[in-house]
């Protein structure tokens, strides 16, 4: 089954989205994509990523005056059992997004969630479970999975462990928000200045490993 999604703007609302316009001098964040080659795919999965999600996260990022500028590869997310995951194929100087089928359990806790974004061996790490990973549905409430881990990172999260409790689910629904108004309205004059300090920190990170 199929469901389908719409966005009912009023005319205020629709006048603000025509009028957004990309800043002149937008920042470029470096964005390596691994595909996890040991994972299981479903069918179908791969084409909705390169041919929707990404896309989608992609045009709104750079609505906002935001470039992902993206390479591609392979790499490896393999789960010892009782420790962390060993995720392979990683760019050192690039906000690693890392597709794979599941969440491994020692991040996932039996939570059942999407993405997870951290600092995982000096790596700048989003790893998005495309299982459970979708474009945009419902603004504020079910944004685009990519987006989301991606802005998790580039308005300075990943530096930070995630608040327990309410504080936590504060800060998941701030970064919906601000998903939302890159979504609907082209509004990314927090997102263009947060990454232009992200992408300093990544660069002041980095180090070539032997």
């Amino acid at each position: 089954m199929v469901s389908y999604y719409y966005v009912v703007v009023d005319r205020r609302e629709f006048l603000l989205a025509s009028l957004a316009v990309a800043p002149d001098t937008p920042v470029e964040v470096p964005v390596r994509v691994v595909i996890d080659r040991d994972a299981k795919w479903r069918p179908g999965q791969l084409k909705d990523l390169s041919e929707r999600i990404w896309p989608e996260c992609a045009r709104d990022f750079r609505r906002g005056g935001v470039v992902l500028k993206a390479s591609r590869g392979e790499g490896r997310v393999e789960r010892p059992h009782g420790r962390e995951p060993v995720i392979s194929g990683l760019d050192p100087a690039a906000l690693n997004a890392v597709m794979t089928d599941r969440i491994p359990e020692e991040w996932d806790r039996g939570r059942a969630i999407a993405g997870v974004t951290t600092l995982y061996r000096d790596y700048h790490l989003c790893l998005i479970a495309l299982h459970r990973a979708h474009g945009y549905r419902i603004p504020f409430v079910a944004v685009n999975t990519c987006t989301h881990e991606l802005l998790h990172a580039i308005l300075g999260d990943i530096f930070e462990s995630k608040p327990k409790g309410m504080t936590g689910e504060w800060r998941e629904s701030r970064i919906d928000a601000i998903a939302t108004k890159l979504w609907c309205w082209g509004d990314g004059g927090m997102v263009r200045e947060s990454a232009r300090v992200y992408v300093d920190r990544l660069k002041a990170s980095y180090y070539p490993r032997t």
